[in-house]
């Protein structure tokens, strides 16, 4: 949502993301595992011991790696390299058919690399920008 949504979502002045996730399975257990040229991800859900299910899915790009292979090191000045990596992962546990218990996480990590080029080869640099999120949480609440 752009800046100046509704005052539940506190009092922010910018933008504001909303992040649903699905209902781990709780017939079976199942997983995906995909590797490319850009990332390379696995996921993951079904049941777990005592009535717990769960769903977990990480991704990490390595375009910066297959760059690296096949170019020339004086590319990142114009083509900044970029390293992504992110994972989620949702506990849930059904206390009763109206109460569940559970807990939900989220992990995010962006960084930039580009090289900063100079006529003198000795004052060559590399900058790098890196930003991380992470955010837990857990819970006991009734169904509606």
């Amino acid at each position: 949502m752009p800046g100046g949504y509704g005052a539940t979502y506190g009092r922010g002045l910018g933008g504001l993301i909303t992040v649903a996730t699905r209902d781990p399975d709780t017939k079976r257990l199942h997983g995906a595992v995909q590797v490319d040229l850009l990332d390379a991800s696995v996921s993951g859900s079904g049941k777990l011991a005592d009535g717990w299910t769960f769903a977990a899915a990480a991704r990490r790009s390595h375009l910066d790696d297959t760059l690296a292979a096949v170019t020339n090191k004086d590319v990142g000045e114009f083509f900044p390299s970029r390293t992504i990596t992110d994972g989620q992962l949702k506990l849930r546990r059904v206390l009763s058919p109206k109460a569940l218990r559970g807990g939900r996480g989220l992990l995010s990590s962006d960084s930039v690399s580009r090289n900063v080029g100079s006529a003198d080869p000795a004052e060559r640099k590399q900058e790098t920008k890196e930003l991380h999120f992470s955010a837990f949480t857990r819970a006991t609440f009734d169904r509606a």
